[in-house]
């Protein structure tokens, strides 16, 4: 056995040992045409973000600024409308109430349907009750108005003989287009310039004006017996509503507009539907949505930081995946960052993921098993509520109770 082994070594080094030849005899040598070396392949570039890119992405923006949805935002430098304009005015109940703040794109839509409507019914006003208040948020009178883009506009309204009325706060209308016991009517011809002129405005897209099913079928009938073209009185159907979760607006337009694209690029959310007409900048946002994520992978953790809250606002899916990474950073900071912003935009795509980043901390395994025991939570759902933070298990339940505030306690 050992010669055999023996034997095998002195072959091995006898194939690796030089072997001597025979120098063969000199002859003329040819210099052969330099060859064509091939240049490795160019690795792309990782760009650099200058510091004017990133203030641009991370800060906001000057003027009026819309952030999250009409029923749980806020508003930053709103623009004060005043009590009387050019072409509209408040009722008198708004100055006490300070409910006269919105974006400046409602306000340049305000002054745009007014003019319109002046201008066809000339002497004519707009009337106006709550838009919102100075710094956005909950208002008592709605569960809406919460980031100006909400407005209400009164009723046009005539007597018996179809004289214009103006009146010091709202008329209720019933089904038939009366109201207070009949005295009054519901002008058509108003109405019907007011709504038109609002579906007409493409620098603020009007989403959704709420009022009366009965009156938003009177409207139709007479804009289809004006002659009112398919387009228009395809968006009426669309836009004219009567809401499910409120009063039936039998007394007021309540008109929505969109998020502006500037202001959806800094966390202004917008609720389905999305009318097909309306660009809503979707290209513009989804190189801001890259860019953050760029932003995100910094060496600064303040930036870091910065960039996935952004991410949280903007509910920005597609950054989902770089969230996940984010779990794993050396900052305490950006992870818990990253973790608030998955509990509101996670999928399914990154519930494995999540669950193997969970699955590495056994503690916290088995605590979430415990917590969910008996719970009747989808299994998605399960899986946002495990996410824990390497901190231990008093910080996985504070992240669980943050969670379940408004639903059953632990």
């Amino acid at each position: 056995m050992h010669g055999r082994i023996a034997l095998i070594c002195v072959l091995g080094l006898a194939l690796t040992a030089p072997v001597a030849r025979a120098t063969p005899p000199a002859k003329r040598v040819v210099k052969a045409p330099p060859a064509q070396v091939a240049k490795p392949a160019s690795k792309k570039k990782k760009r650099k973000l200058s510091k004017r890119l990133i203030r641009k992405a991370l800060k906001l923006p000057r003027g009026s600024v819309s952030i999250g949805s009409t029923s749980n935002g806020r508003l930053v430098g709103a623009k004060r409308f005043r009590m009387r304009g050019l072409h509209y005015r408040f009722f008198p109940h708004i100055k006490d109430r300070e409910t006269n703040y919105g974006t400046r794109e409602l306000y340049r839509l305000v002054s745009y349907v007014g003019r319109k409507v002046a201008r066809k019914h000339p002497k004519t006003s707009l009337r106006l009750g709550n838009i919102g208040r100075k710094h956005g948020g909950k208002i008592k009178w709605s569960i809406s108005h919460r980031c100006g883009r909400d407005v209400d506009i009164a009723i046009f309204t005539t007597t018996r003989r179809g004289k214009h009325v103006k009146l010091g706060n709202y008329a209720k209308f019933d089904r038939r287009g009366q109201a207070r016991g009949g005295r009054y009517r519901f002008d058509l011809a108003r109405n019907f310039t007011l709504v038109k002129a609002l579906l007409s405005y493409k620098k603020a897209p009007v989403q959704w004006i709420f009022i009366y099913r009965p009156l938003k079928k009177k409207l139709i009938e007479y804009a289809r017996a004006k002659g009112a073209s398919p387009k228009l009185l395809e968006r009426m159907s669309k836009v004219l509503r009567m809401p499910s979760d409120s009063a039936p607006h039998r007394d007021h337009f309540h008109v929505r507009i969109f998020c502006s694209l500037e202001d959806r690029l800094h966390g202004c959310l917008d609720r389905r539907p999305h009318w097909e007409w309306v660009d809503r900048g979707d290209e513009a946002y989804a190189k801001r949505v890259a860019l953050l994520i760029e932003i995100s992978r910094l060496s600064d953790a303040k930036l870091r930081v910065q960039a996935i809250d952004k991410l949280h606002a903007l509910r920005a899916e597609a950054a989902a995946p770089r969230l996940v990474e984010a779990l794993e950073d050396p900052e305490a900071s950006v992870r818990e960052a990253a973790l608030k912003a998955l509990k509101r935009i996670a999928g399914v795509d990154q519930v494995p993921g999540i669950m193997a980043w969970l699955k590495s901390h056994e503690a916290l395994a088995v605590w979430c098993q415990g917590v969910l025991q008996g719970r009747p939570w989808s299994a998605l759902q399960a899986d946002r509520l495990c996410l824990g933070q390497r901190e231990g298990e008093d910080r996985l339940r504070q992240v669980v109770r943050d969670l379940l505030k408004d639903g059953p306690g632990l």
